[in-house]
């Protein structure tokens, strides 16, 4: 291998300096990466300080000797200091000259005695553990200057802060996913996973990975982060624990991982050493921010850490705080997209919590925990409330461990109000993603018997009726919840509010194939929401009213009342419930046997699916739509694989009435035509199969329909708009426009307005004529 900085022939170098490079007892794993991006570092010509970071406890040394070894193997010369027993950054050139110069040096003259014996030799020096004397690192700086063949590769929890520095942080080991680690053979290729097995198989030599043991070993690894002195800890237990009471007891890492080596520094020989080495390098204004974002489950955003500063009433500001810790290596940066986000490793994050309960301020830390969060759940709601996105969702769905955290405490706590508050404001994150975990924490709300005196009360009961509902349709309770909810919000005089809850009514009895309920719910809702001139909810109104119609087979009356709620929603900007309505006018156009018509539909249904949150969490109904199609113009192969699919999301998202009445007979039917086998075949293909596959096969059953409005593809308007643009092209009045279009005037009236903010034009003249200009003539 070639090493630009170093050569095998520099008999300076290797004749003049003695080599002090220890040989460490167990094996290097896992490194090989690191190892040759560390080399092409070092080789290159403008690189003289190479700083590896990281947690201690992450294999920094290791890696620094490996690379040291590599280099003495190629005939350079290496010397290796070690500085961990050195607290004096004064004595750091002190001890460097003691491993270098042929004798000892006075303290006064080692910078110069060091800069004339190596300014012309071409040497790797490795100064591991510098965190502690960080502020020698300008006496380094100087020898640089003076010793152009000279290159440091360093060790330390912080970096050195030099110009000309290269840090290159040491990152945990590999650990598994939790996807699939039942086959030893793939998991133990594994870095975490073999140093495991072979620490394991240093206390107890039978020691192998099997089937039955692969699962704990891989949780084990996760649990400790990948942090190789922990899991060498940890395997050690072995001699005295099985594997499985090894997992049970990781819960609290702190007390079982010690006990290690004795040849190893006593820091180094329990986890909890290893960091309050890092954590006694803090200020006490520093040791304080620590242990407040020690708090955080699962990481933090400068503007979480930045609320919780707000919440305590100051301190170290965020910024400096965090910057400070990413220097010593208690936090990092994760990768990503989107705002920056840090994480401190669970074994670092429980010894921060051990100190946070010695610090007596555990409790108002906590506090401000959850009102971090809670600020974060008020910005977020109105963009969930009104125009749901993967990115609102995604927002608070990255604080997840946070938010489970924070209403964990508050339950056990008994802060009633708080606990409402946060549960209340994460009310469309539950529905959206997580509604039977929402609904545990709504019943564990409603345990508290101060939550019978709390002014939202009402807001509980609906929330948690919504969740139940959404469940099961027929849920005793979640009906029960909403009945009070409605008495409470009447008892108010709170319309807008029960007016929400008799919808909800109205959805439970709809989901349950009770359409005279349903409909009879959906008008008093109607007749509430006049009360109050709320067009937009009016739309939601009409469009469970063309379920009903559909259901009932009353497809005229259906396609009406959903192209009106499309387009009233459509003026809100309101897509959710556009693509709703665009959803079950698949359904009625496949019902009056027009699969062009519903292939128009579907496929804007099908390009909201990167938009609009509600559909993406509804993949069984996203699926179920084109296989209805796909049954309708006799594609057998393609239903038979999409039913399939429904099949396997529907587990967790089952479809109602009359959805579900509708999906079984296209089903029944392609199964008759296929034949038992063919149809079993393809549907557990299309089961098996990922959702982007999917997705896939339904925009080429939509190109093989020739449904798909190339024409519209890219413009700001929708296939529907397409369709009513070319007719004012023509001169049509919006009259000749409904009648050809089966449409009411007051829909086309409304798609018109749509049509003018969209294109930013005031008449229909001037629609008429940007329509000319970009060919829809």
């Amino acid at each position: 291998m070639p090493h630009d900085s170093f050569s095998a022939v520099d008999p300076v170098s290797v004749g003049a300096v003695r080599s002090s490079l220890p040989r460490p007892l167990t094996s290097f794993i896992g490194r090989d990466d690191e190892l040759a991006t560390l080399d092409g570092l070092i080789a290159h010509e403008g690189v003289r300080l190479v700083t590896l970071t990281g947690p201690g406890g992450v294999g920094k040394t290791r890696l620094a000797l490996a690379m040291a070894d590599r280099h003495r193997l190629h005939g350079d010369a290496v010397i290796y200091v070690p500085l961990a027993p050195v607290q004096d950054p004064d004595l750091v050139l002190l001890t460097v000259a003691q491993g270098i110069l042929p004798r000892a040096s006075a303290r006064e003259q080692v910078a110069e005695q060091l800069g004339a014996f190596l300014a012309a030799r071409r040497l790797l020096l490795v100064l591991d553990n510098m965190e502690q004397v960080a502020d020698a690192a300008p006496d380094l700086a100087r020898l640089l200057e003076r010793c152009p063949r000279l290159t440091m590769l360093a060790t330390s929890r912080t970096r050195l802060h030099l110009s000309g520095e290269r840090t290159y942080p040491v990152l945990p080991l590999p650990v598994p996913d939790s996807a699939d680690v039942s086959d030893p053979a793939s998991v133990s290729t594994i870095p975490s996973i073999q140093l495991f097995v072979e620490r394991a198989q240093a206390v107890e030599p039978h020691f192998a990975l099997t089937p039955a043991d692969t699962a704990a070993v891989a949780d084990i690894c996760r649990l400790l982060d990948g942090l190789p002195l922990a899991i060498e800890l940890a395997a050690a237990r072995l001699r005295m624990l099985t594997l499985a009471e090894l997992r049970n007891r990781l819960d609290q890492r702190l007390p079982l991982l010690t006990g290690g080596s004795r040849d190893l520094p006593e820091r180094q020989r329990t986890i909890r050493a290893t960091i309050a080495w890092s954590y006694d390098q803090l200020s006490a204004e520093e040791q304080r921010f620590f242990r407040q974002v020690a708090v955080f489950v699962g990481g933090f955003t400068l503007e979480t850490a930045e609320a919780l500063g707000q919440a305590m009433g100051g301190g170290l500001d965020a910024m400096t705080g965090i910057t400070t810790l990413v220097d010593h290596s208690l936090i990092r940066l994760q990768p990503g997209e989107g705002d920056a986000r840090y994480l401190m490793l669970e074994t670092i994050r429980e010894f921060g919590m051990e100190q946070l309960a010695g610090s007596g301020e555990e409790e108002t830390v906590r506090l401000a925990h959850a009102h971090a969060l809670l600020a974060l759940a008020r910005r977020t709601m109105p963009d969930l409330t009104t125009h749901p996105t993967y990115e609102a969702v995604a927002r608070l769905d990255a604080e997840i461990g946070n938010i489970r955290a924070a209403l964990t405490w508050l339950d056990r706590a008994g802060r009633t109000d708080v606990f409402a508050d946060l549960v209340l404001h994460l009310r469309w994150l539950w529905y959206f993603a997580y509604v039977p975990e929402g609904l545990r924490w709504f019943d564990a709300l409603l345990g508290h018997p101060a939550i019978e005196t709390h002014p939202a009360l009402a807001d509980v009961l609906r929330d948690a009726g919504q969740l139940a509902i959404t469940l099961s349709p027929t849920s005793t309770v979640g009906r029960a919840y909403l009945f009070r909810a409605q008495t409470l919000y009447q008892a108010k005089g709170d319309i807008a509010d029960e007016a929400e809850v008799v919808l909800l009514l109205g959805i439970a009895a709809e989901d349950a194939g009770d359409a005279e309920n349903a409909e009879a719910r959906f008008q008093r809702a109607r007749a509430l929401w006049d009360q109050l001139g709320s067009e937009r909810d009016l739309a939601v109104v009409d469009y469970h009213l063309g379920i009903i119609a559909y259901g009932r087979g009353d497809l005229t009356t259906a396609t009406a009342l959903l192209n009106q709620a499309s387009a009233t929603a459509g003026a809100f900007g309101d897509r959710m419930v556009s693509a709703w309505c665009s959803w079950y006018l698949v359904l009625v156009a496949c019902a009056e046997q027009e699969p062009a018509r519903a292939a128009t539909a579907l496929w804007e249904y099908h390009q909201e699916a990167d938009r609009v949150l509600s559909q993406s969490l509804h993949w069984a109904k996203h699926f179920a739509a084109a296989a209805v199609l796909a049954a309708t113009v006799r594609d057998d192969e393609t239903a038979a694989h999409l039913f399939g699919a429904v099949l396997a999301e529907s587990q967790d998202d089952p479809l109602g009435w009359p959805e579900n009445v509708t999906v079984d007979r296209a089903a029944a039917a392609v199964r008759g035509r296929l034949g038992d086998e063919a149809d079993d075949a393809a549907r557990q293909a299309g089961a098996r199969q990922p959702r982007a596959a999917i997705v896939a096969d339904i925009g080429r059953l939509l190109e093989r329909t020739a449904a798909a409005p190339r024409s519209v593809t890219g413009l700001p308007i929708t296939a529907r708009e397409h369709e009513i643009l070319r007719l004012i092209v023509e001169g049509k009045s919006n009259q000749q426009i409904a009648d050809i279009l089966s449409l009411s005037p007051r829909t086309v009236s409304t798609h018109i307005t749509n049509i003018f903010a969209k294109l930013d034009v005031d008449s229909r003249t001037a629609a008429a004529t940007w329509a000319m200009r970009h060919g829809i003539a």
